[in-house]
């Protein structure tokens, strides 16, 4: 059988986990709660409460809510990583499309690698170069 201390302990983690998200996107901590406890059905000071280890009481649908609200913003996450990702390949299509023999013809050939290393990225000053940032 759960406790109490057992939900508090599975809880705090993912509402800690999730404040930090929020903190890094909006910039403000204090923002940051007050967007976990309206995506969780909380108050902004319950949340503060639960990551600070003082005791609160999580009734199982709030616990519910906690845990439907790391699903979406793992889905999120997900989907952003995705949507970069794409973003990201398109470039290289584009490169391709300007020169369709590939980096080496462009002056970007790979020197000191080994042949089963990956090619450095041509945004990224290639290290065997000896150049600095």
């Amino acid at each position: 059988m759960r406790t109490a201390a057992d939900t508090l302990n599975e809880a705090h983690p993912i509402v800690a986990g999730l404040v930090d998200l929020a903190q890094r996107r909006a910039g403000s901590r204090m923002t940051a709660y007050h967007e976990v406890a309206r995506s969780i059905g909380q108050s902004a000071s319950w949340v503060r409460k639960l990551v600070g280890r003082q005791p609160v009481a999580i009734e199982r649908h709030v616990f519910e809510n906690i845990a439907n609200a790391y699903r979406s913003a793992c889905e999120r996450i997900e989907a952003e990583r995705d949507l970069e990702r794409a973003r990201f390949m398109a470039l290289g299509k584009v490169l391709h499309e300007i020169d369709p023999s590939g980096p080496a013809a462009m002056g970007m050939a790979e020197r000191g690698r080994s042949p089963d290393a990956r090619p450095a990225c041509p945004v990224v000053a290639d290290p065997a170069d000896g150049a600095s940032r």
